[in-house]
Order: structure tokens, then sequence, then C-alpha cells
């Protein structure tokens, strides 16, 4: 797992952990139809899941633009996110915790059930110690703090640089 600094951009790297029990927390706007099987482990198809359409968007614009990245679908809700990671089988997904039907880090033991390739990625205004530790401890392998887009930029990079996806 990697931990985010939201300052610095750098990660610091632990052991990943056990997810919890299944939410029962799908409507779903899919960006790429069937996800394809992938001979490779790279990062290269992202999901995104914020109920912000203008977060979505400028998200999409940083991973397409800057690091070459696709994105592979994009959820305003969990609902709708779970129904597209068990899809797509992206391997990121970048998760806000605030969302209209359920907590982001509520869903990570059956996102991993879903789709247990992925890399989560959890991203919110919350930076408090309390956040952080519950997105860690359900299995987020990236905690970050929304920011300006140059510092989650610079974030996004030193992952997709060393971050390899769970096999």
């Amino acid at each position: 797992m990697a931990i985010i600094d939201p300052l610095s951009g750098s990660a610091r790297f632990a052991a990943p952990a056990s997810p919890a029990a299944t939410t029962g927390c799908v409507d779903s706007t899919d960006m790429a139809g069937q996800g394809p099987e992938r001979e490779d482990h790279r990062m290269k198809s992202f999901l995104l899941v914020d109920d912000q359409p203008s977060v979505r968007q400028a998200l999409r614009m940083q991973i397409e633009l800057e690091l070459g990245q696709t994105v592979v679908g994009e959820a305003a809700t969990v609902t709708a996110a779970l129904a597209l990671a068990r899809r797509l089988q992206p391997d990121v997904v970048i998760m806000d915790v605030d969302l209209p039907d359920c907590d982001g880090i509520s869903a990570m033991a059956e996102l991993r059930f879903l789709a247990p390739r992925c890399a989560v990625l959890i991203l919110t205004m919350r930076g408090d110690e309390q956040t952080r530790s519950r997105a860690m401890q359900a299995g987020a392998n990236v905690f970050a703090v929304k920011g300006t887009a140059e510092e989650f930029g610079k974030a996004l990079r030193e992952v997709a640089e060393s971050f390899e996806p769970l096999a």
C-alpha cells in the first residue's frame, strides 16, 4: 500500500490491510464496454468515483493528458461504482469518501471482492488522521487529500510510476 503525503506528493509504502465484510450497498456509466483481459499489470485503466461531475472531469483530464492513461468509467455513487468495477475490472479506482448512497471507505470490502486486482486511491476533502486510518485499514492502497490540480497530478504520477496493481 502507498500513502500519499498531500503536501509533498511523495508515496510511502506499507503492507495491505485485509478488507472487512461487504457493504450490501448499481446505475452506471460505462466508458469502454466490457473490461478487457490484460496481459500486463501496468496501471492503465481508471474508474473515477465522485458525486461531483466537475471533479470527475478534472481527474479525467489529468489522468488522460498528463499520464497518458485511460479512464474506462465514471460513477457518482458507490452502487454505480461497484457495478462498473465488477464489469470493467479497472487497474485503479479513485474513490471519494462522501458519496450520496454510501461512504466510499465502507464500500472497500465489496469493491475488493468484485475487482480484486485493482488498486484503490481514496481521494477526499478530509485530511484528518481518523479518515486516513479508516481508509487504510479498509484496504485502500493510497490516501490523498483533494487539493490543487498540481499536487494531485504529482501524487498521481508518482503512484502510476511506482505502484503495480495487485495480481
